[in-house]
């Protein structure tokens, strides 16, 4: 019988690093290109754009992942947005999939990809973006 353990696949560091780069630069595309849902063209997400910006940020506080967060607990934190303009920002970020929906409920939670996203949002805008216009 063969092992795994006692002959683990050879696999290069450089193959390695190929992979995961392109396993990452699918979910880009994922999150980033436009996208046919239900016969709707959705617009990507744009992480220059302050609105965009401004929600993923708003939906990284860690209070929102014990327990997530409604519309109204992000209207008063948007108020160049209306509701009708919010409620269509977080059904898009749903058909995307940075964000879930509770069942039976108003609240919403980031997925696995939106953690990813907003994480490397904010790193590469602390760590590249504002150190290079200093």
């Amino acid at each position: 019988m063969f092992c795994l353990l006692r002959h683990p696949p050879i696999i290069t560091p450089i193959g390695v690093q190929r992979q995961a780069l392109l396993t990452e630069r699918l979910r880009l595309d994922r999150l980033t290109k436009l996208r046919t849902v239900e016969q709707k063209t959705l617009k990507g997400i744009n992480f220059f754009d302050p609105v965009d910006n401004a929600l993923l940020h708003a939906l990284q506080n860690s209070r929102v992942n014990i327990a997530g967060i409604r519309r109204a607990d992000l209207l008063p934190l948007f108020d160049q947005l209306s509701p009708d303009r919010l409620s269509r920002q977080l059904r898009r970020l749903r058909d995307l999939g940075v964000i879930k929906r509770v069942a039976g409920t108003y609240r919403y939670y980031l997925t696995r990809i939106g953690r990813g996203a907003t994480a490397a949002l904010c790193r590469v805008t602390q760590t590249v973006i504002i150190p290079a216009l200093a």
